[in-house]
């Protein structure tokens, strides 16, 4: 995967999309495993929809990593964050957690690929390319991911370019119009 976004020809496919539903979607997919550790997840959303440009598979791609790392370095009946705000033509979006955190020597080496940080009591064994990619990806969109400091837990924040709110709009009322059509046949 990795390999494939940092080819030359590698293409995003732009979009406008809310990005607050992303986040819901990746944690309704991942349901069971907060379930399973009894966890409390946090939409704190400034405006909802907010919308984002930005190729919403690879962002979703983002996502997905930043939250299967959240739950994995969690323990049990811990807590995420998901933020997302609006910041003039920027959005920034963070992914918190209050889990056993990223250690000082390693806070420098996360995003380099294969590095993972051996924990005994850690569950799961992963490949170190989890946070690669996710930078691969935004830099691919002309942005960045970082490791933000804390007191408790782990919390990276990414940014993307704002969107069109009013495409999104014109583009659902066309496919409403398009519902009502094949309903009421002429």
């Amino acid at each position: 995967s990795l390999s494939r976004l940092e080819r030359e020809d590698a293409a995003l496919t732009w979009t406008d999309f809310d990005i607050c539903e992303l986040f819901r979607e990746a944690v309704i997919r991942r349901v069971n495993d907060l379930e399973r550790k009894q966890m409390d997840v946090v939409c704190a959303f400034a405006e909802d929809p907010l919308y984002v440009h930005a190729d919403r598979d690879r962002i979703e791609q983002v996502v997905v990593n930043l939250l299967d790392n959240a739950i994995k370095f969690t323990p049990e009946k811990g807590c995420i964050e998901l933020c997302a705000v609006k910041e003039g033509r920027t959005c920034r979006m963070e992914v918190r957690d209050n889990g056993i955190g990223i250690a000082e020597e390693d806070r420098s080496r996360i995003f380099e690929r294969f590095f993972t940080v051996d924990r005994a009591h850690t569950s799961g064994k992963g490949t170190g390319l989890g946070l690669s990619i996710c930078q691969r990806i935004l830099q691919m969109h002309g942005e960045s991911i970082r490791l933000l400091d804390t007191d408790c837990g782990a919390a990276f924040a990414f940014t993307l370019k704002a969107g069109e709110e009013k495409a999104r709009k014109a583009s659902s009322a066309a496919e409403h119009a398009d519902a009502t059509d094949d309903m009421n046949p002429v």
